[in-house]
């Protein structure tokens, strides 16, 4: 914490450190009291179900969500330019009454969770009808209250034989089901409340696979804004490299600093699939909200509640927290089991010093680790026996020897 202040000096105006000072010279507190730790990393990594099901939502599920999300907001953006229907138009109204029934096309309907909400407002038969949407495929904005009334009775003759459903995704793509590949819908039909909610829980597929693989702490995942990804590059031997842009925080100066982050292909495709989900402009903030055990949990409970886990056939995800420390974990777990591994995990994590990733990775038996442990112990040892030896001529009488003057 006494470093911290030093970070955010030009926010204070009298009780700043002087210019250039850090106090204790920038060590670490546990190296200035001599604290040792003991024992690994207690942060535990993540259960390997979320890893599973968020990267099937990434690179399976959120393609086609996309182009839903991408479609309706084209729609949206028609919508606004287009008239509000009067008594004058309900004539044309009709005529698309009578489309949807010879085609035994269902009425568009909002949301289950809209319908609990609006309970206590029923409108007879046609309460779960989406009134906004039907009229948009007769080119009008929104109907006139005063229109309601006279279009009710062709309404109701076609809601009795075709029923409702909800208008995005009716003729969903077969997309592979997780595990054995079986071709299946991607989807039931959405509502747009329904879209709503399924961009946020595949968007926090999103940030787990990114946190996961590219090792960045919470605040760096903050930092990202849409269009961070840079241009891959070609490496020899026919592979790319991948890298995005954003700011390092942690002891960093008040704002941050530019950095960049050689990632993999997956987390790539998970930013992109965030931008195309959130359509945010350039330089916007990518990620809002990095609660991730708060997330997790909604996912978990969507997945389950909508019976969307049984349909895509993806593993249940254990209860627990998740954050970025644990995502942190589980990729220095990966890495550093590898040969050099350790090496590899400091420059992924960004961490000064390979003791806190040694602490992070937990490497039993390796042969660095080893080698830090011997070191360890022959230099307890010395200083032990010095301390005896100082103490024993202390005893007889035997003064310290002066230090030799300067040259």
């Amino acid at each position: 914490m006494m470093q911290v202040i030093g970070l955010y000096a030009e926010l204070l105006s009298t009780d700043a450190y002087q210019d250039g000072f850090v106090p204790w010279n920038g060590r670490p507190a546990a190296a200035v009291t001599g604290v040792k730790p003991h024992g690994e990393n207690s942060v535990p990594p993540v259960p390997d179900e979320l890893l599973a099901t968020c990267l099937y939502l990434v690179d399976v599920v959120g393609p086609q969500l996309a182009d839903t999300v991408e479609a309706r907001h084209s729609h949206e953006e028609n919508r606004a330019r287009m008239p509000v229907a009067r008594i004058a138009d309900v004539p044309r109204l009709r005529v698309l009454c009578e489309q949807a029934r010879e085609k035994a096309e269902p009425l568009p309907r909002i949301a289950a969770n809209q319908l609990a909400r609006q309970a206590c407002h029923q409108d007879g038969p046609l309460h779960p009808l989406a009134w906004t949407h039907l009229v948009n495929l007769a080119g009008f904005g929104e109907i006139a209250d005063t229109a309601k009334p006279h279009l009710r009775p062709a309404l109701l003759v076609v809601a009795e034989e075709v029923g409702f459903a909800a208008p995005w995704a009716r003729n969903a793509p077969s997309i592979g089901r997780y595990g054995d590949n079986e071709p299946i819908p991607w989807t039931a039909p959405l509502a747009p409340e329904d879209l709503r909610v399924a961009v946020g829980n595949v968007l926090t597929a999103c940030i787990v696979v990114t946190s996961a693989l590219s090792g960045m702490r919470a605040s760096e995942l903050l930092e990202l804004e849409a269009g961070c990804r840079k241009p891959a590059r070609t490496v020899s031997g026919g592979g790319h490299r991948f890298r995005l842009s954003g700011k390092v925080v942690k002891n960093k100066r008040f704002g941050g600093v530019p950095d960049e982050w050689v990632d993999i292909e997956e987390v790539d495709r998970a930013i992109a699939l965030a931008e195309r989900l959130l359509g945010r402009p350039r330089g916007a903030a990518l990620f809002g909200n990095v609660d991730l055990t708060v997330r997790v949990r909604t996912l978990r409970n969507w997945l389950e509640r909508t019976g969307l886990r049984t349909h895509w056939g993806v593993p249940v995800i254990p209860n627990g927290p998740c954050g970025p420390r644990m995502l942190r974990r589980t990729l220095a777990l990966s890495i550093a089991h590898r040969p050099g591994g350790l090496l590899a995990a400091k420059v992924a994590l960004k961490h000064i010093s390979v003791a806190t990733t040694e602490g992070y990775a937990a490497r039993p038996g390796g042969s660095q680790r080893l080698l830090h442990a011997e070191v360890e112990t022959a230099e307890e040892e010395e200083h032990l026996k010095l301390t005896v030896q100082a103490f024993r001529d202390a005893q007889t009488g035997i003064s310290p020897p002066a230090p030799e003057p300067a040259a």
